[in-house]
């Protein structure tokens, strides 16, 4: 998934919303090169005399130029303080959100799909899976996005001064690209089978604790929960795949990265002694070359860890795509409590269960359903309540299909005592 795709999906659709945190991020890198620019002019003036026998020192626009770094320095506080409070609030917001949309959303859900999914599986759509999106969105996202455009914006800069010296800073990126598209398919291969153990070792935690009743009842030592113990080996299995996979091509990615700094120098150094460069451009390819370095490398770090996050952005978008159970538009209040099965058919995972059931309930009185364990007893009433949808027939409230009924509204009249 890519980053204009992922901004979508992690904020629901409205990508706008990562517009203030961007921004104000991409002014605060842009800006950390202003303060060594006002010192490249200070050096400048001290090197004056030397350069230039008789040139007095010009005490007074070094001053000028040290108020000048006072108030870049003060912005670069601002930005950075802009950038931390929207980054924090209005990531925090949207996930915020973003949970109550995946909440109502699982709300909605037939009874079908929670009978494929694992607990584990279930809970780490709310927890696990968001806390990913939350250090996404909070974290990753507007540090790449600055980290990649900031130092373009130095080079474009540079390239003002000497585009050639400009050029050799900005072909170690496409170097390094190859490594970094390899690191990305290998946190992604690995990502989804460690997510996997992870979401199947939380299952398997449950069904442990939940055993714990049966554990004490028996006096039990609970040791032997093999089931367990082997989901937890193969998270630690998977987790180190995921770490040592990646790895090598990453510190590859970050080694090409860094070696435009020597290239900056010896090339640089080249153009000065010919003749070709003066000293102060000399001098500011060394400060931003070596500054510009640093944003890129923790770019690439960050987005491989947004590349295993966006793992957990594609499940919930597949969560949210999983089609709810419709609705009807009957908004007006049931007045009468008859219910009536006519020719129901219904089967679970394919093995009819009930089959063109016909059925009335008066409301009023007192109906018991009377039949040997697994005969569907229980079935009729959690398709009363559309916990399921009939596959043939329908179920009549009030003379009218219970689809044509909001659930909230359908479910407000029945109340359930579980066994």
């Amino acid at each position: 998934m890519n980053i204009i795709k992922l901004m979508n999906a992690a904020t629901q659709g409205n990508p706008r919303r990562l517009y203030p945190m961007i921004g104000w991020t991409l002014l605060e890198y842009t800006f950390r090169a202003t303060p060594y620019c006002v010192m490249l002019g200070v050096v400048w003036e001290l090197f004056k005399p030397l350069q230039y026998p008789g040139t007095e020192l010009n005490v007074k626009l070094i001053g000028i130029y040290c108020a000048v770094l006072l108030v870049c320095l003060l912005l670069l506080l601002f930005f950075n303080y802009k950038s931390y409070m929207a980054s924090y609030s209005e990531g925090y917001s949207i996930c915020a959100d973003g949970r109550f949309s995946v909440a109502e959303h699982l709300r909605k859900l037939s009874m079908g799909f929670y009978n494929t999914k694992d607990p584990g599986t279930i809970g780490s759509y709310i927890v696990s899976d968001f806390d990913n999106v939350e250090l996404l969105v909070t974290h990753l996202l507007p540090q790449i996005i600055g980290g990649i455009i900031g130092p373009l914006a130095m080079i474009i800069s540079l390239a003002f001064f000497n585009w050639q010296l400009a050029s050799i800073a900005a072909l170690v990126i496409p170097l390094a690209w190859p490594m970094v598209w390899i690191t990305r398919k290998l946190i992604t291969h690995t990502g989804k089978k460690q997510q996997k153990s992870k979401t199947d070792t939380a299952s398997r935690v449950i069904e442990y604790i939940q055993g714990i009743r049966l554990i004490k009842a028996f006096n039990l030592g609970g040791t032997k929960f093999e089931r367990l113990e082997k989901s937890f080996c193969k998270l630690k299995q998977d987790s180190i795949r995921l770490e040592a996979g990646s790895g090598p091509t990453l510190v590859l990615a970050t080694f090409v990265l860094n070696a435009g700094i020597p290239l900056i120098i010896l090339v640089g150094f080249y153009f000065f002694t010919h003749g070709e460069m003066s000293l102060p451009v000399y001098i500011l390819f060394l400060l931003l070359g070596t500054k510009m370095c640093e944003p890129l490398t923790q770019a690439l770090m960050f987005l491989g860890l947004a590349t295993y996050m966006g793992l957990s952005v594609e499940r919930i978008e597949a969560l949210r795509k999983t089609p709810i159970m419709p609705e009807g538009s009957n908004t007006g209040k049931i007045t009468s409590f008859d219910i009536e099965f006519k020719d129901v058919d219904f089967s679970y995972n394919n093995v009819p269960v009930i089959k063109r059931l016909s059925l009335k309930i008066p409301s009023h009185k007192l109906t018991a359903l009377v039949g040997p364990s697994g005969s569907g007893k229980t079935t009729l009433t959690r398709l009363i309540a559309r916990f399921w949808d009939v596959e043939g027939g329908e179920i009549r409230l009030s003379g009218k299909n219970i689809k044509d009924y909001p659930v909230d509204s359908l479910l407000s009249c029945i109340s359930i005592v579980f066994q």
